[in-house]
């Protein structure tokens, strides 16, 4: 498979760890606090989780995917996504911080080359395996 860890970095600085999906070129949602959980764990997905152990009724597939696709998060804000997938590349995408989870730009269609200064140095500091 073409999996990588993925970095995000809040404008404070504060880094969190997703899954970036090579084969799809995009990250997953759900934001863990260690490269380890995502090595555990790539692909967690809470919220279908969640629907799929409701006791019947459950609501329908298309409404579970709207109320999904519809949420917003008031302190969605930009984020820098790093992933050293193909040599590097790292791109701008939205999160929220008290959801824990990428709200969008999860594609790297728009992304630059390479590996940004603070995703270095972090690597340099704590030793990553990036």
């Amino acid at each position: 498979m073409s999996n990588e860890v993925a970095v995000v970095r809040f404008d404070n600085g504060d880094v969190f760890y997703t899954a970036y999906h090579g084969t799809s070129s995009a990250i997953n949602y759900v934001l863990v606090s260690s490269e380890k959980e995502v090595i555990d764990d790539p692909f967690p997905d809470p919220e279908w989780d969640a629907w799929e152990s409701k006791p019947e009724p459950k609501e329908s597939l298309d409404e579970f995917y709207r109320r999904f696709n519809e949420a917003t998060y008031s302190d969605e804000e930009s984020v820098e996504v790093y992933t050293p997938y193909a040599g590097g590349i790292h791109w701008i995408a939205k999160a929220s911080r008290a959801a824990m989870r990428i709200t969008g730009g999860f594609s790297d269609e728009s992304s630059q080359d390479g590996c940004p200064d603070w995703a270095i140095g972090l690597i340099e500091s704590n030793g990553l395996r990036l």
